[in-house]
């Protein structure tokens, strides 16, 4: 609450608006960020280069929920439909960044293989 509360004055002194989490979007935040620091400081995430890249998600989701807000146009503060919605966002772009870097890098997660592209139709 203190970053919070710092973010509002900094906010209130450069004249500029300010949204916050809904409680319950604050809630699912807090569990996601949590979840995530743990994984990246786990075994799971070996690769220094790989823990890099994710590592700015933190600041990542929060700016596609604050996004998806503004985009909705509901309300003063970021609810928790657009914090979920950054999640499987996020969710989804942590796949496929371990996927790129799993190309060059002996990782746990199974290599894109080309009968992965043709079954996707990326190819």
């Amino acid at each position: 609450m203190a970053l919070s509360a710092f973010l509002q004055a900094v906010a209130r002194l450069c004249d500029a608006p300010s949204l916050t989490f809904t409680d319950d979007a604050q809630s699912i935040f807090d569990n996601w960020l949590v979840h995530h620091e743990r994984r990246l400081r786990s075994d799971h995430a070996k690769h220094e280069a790989l823990v890099a890249h994710l590592s700015k998600y933190r600041y990542l989701l929060p700016s596609l929920a604050l996004l998806y807000q503004i985009g909705s146009g509901d309300g003063e503060k970021v609810s928790h439909h657009a914090v979920q919605a950054s999640v499987r966002w996020c969710n989804y772009l942590e796949s496929h960044t371990r996927h790129v870097y799993s190309l060059g890098v002996d990782y746990d997660t199974a290599p894109l293989t080309a009968r992965d592209v043709l079954r996707k139709r990326w190819g």
